[in-house]
């Protein structure tokens, strides 16, 4: 008689074994116990002088242990209007058994522009599974200074999890331009000079203005 933990046929069997025979039966049955247990079938005989019986018994294979890690890249940190951005998803199995049934499922933010990842199918035991997804900054001034998270997850019959990462959006560089200024205060002051050393915001121009006895060095921002 299969134990509670097998799903299969009993075998029953009345007959003759003839003297220097031996009679083989064969039993297909289908697991459902419970992860990691001991199943154990016995099969028993009987005739008019005697009974023996024999046991067999297996273990079943632990659960699937399913984990999912996410990160993301770009070619510069932090990443600006326009820049690509890469995520990389590992759904890892390191249980003992499969994992069927696998749902995983990522839906982008709105400040990125690209395809959703929607996947279904089995996690083998002992192996894990990559998925790639690029999608492009966007949003304009809205998202300056933003930080954008993006969450993966996946489900099946006996669990669930996700992973976030996260990544901020730069305000696009300012620049400023600087140009000498000639100022004229009054009869004492007079100007000696003035000339430029850079247009660059952090190295501008300089004005130089002699008033009275003072020296005055002036930078004056063209924009903005």
């Amino acid at each position: 008689t299969l134990p509670s933990a097998l799903l299969g046929d009993d075998l029953r069997w009345t007959g003759t074994v003839t003297a220097n025979e031996h009679l083989t039966f064969t039993l297909t049955a289908t697991c459902t116990g419970g992860y990691g247990a001991v199943v154990t079938n016995t099969a028993a005989y009987s005739h008019t002088t005697g009974s023996g019986t024999a046991t067999a018994a297996f273990a079943v294979a632990g659960p699937p242990l399913l984990s999912i890690t996410k990160t993301v890249t770009a070619a510069r940190m932090p990443v600006r209007v326009g820049d690509v951005v890469t995520y990389t998803v590992v759904l890892a199995n390191d249980g003992e058994s499969d994992a069927a049934g696998v749902v995983v499922s990522d839906t982008l933010p709105s400040a990125l522009l690209g395809d959703d990842l929607r996947w279904t199918g089995t996690v083998t035991a002992h192996k894990h599974l990559t998925f790639t997804l690029t999608a492009t900054v966007s949003g304009g001034s809205a998202v300056y200074g933003a930080v954008v998270t993006n969450t993966v997850a996946y489900s099946y019959a006996t669990g669930r999890g996700a992973a976030s990462v996260s990544f901020e959006v730069a305000a696009p560089e300012s620049h400023r331009i600087y140009l000498p200024v000639v100022l004229r205060a009054g009869p004492r002051s007079s100007v000696l000079r003035s000339f430029p050393r850079s247009t660059r915001s952090h190295d501008p121009a300089w004005n130089v203005v002699e008033l009275g006895r003072r020296w005055q060095c002036h930078r004056l921002p063209l924009w903005p």
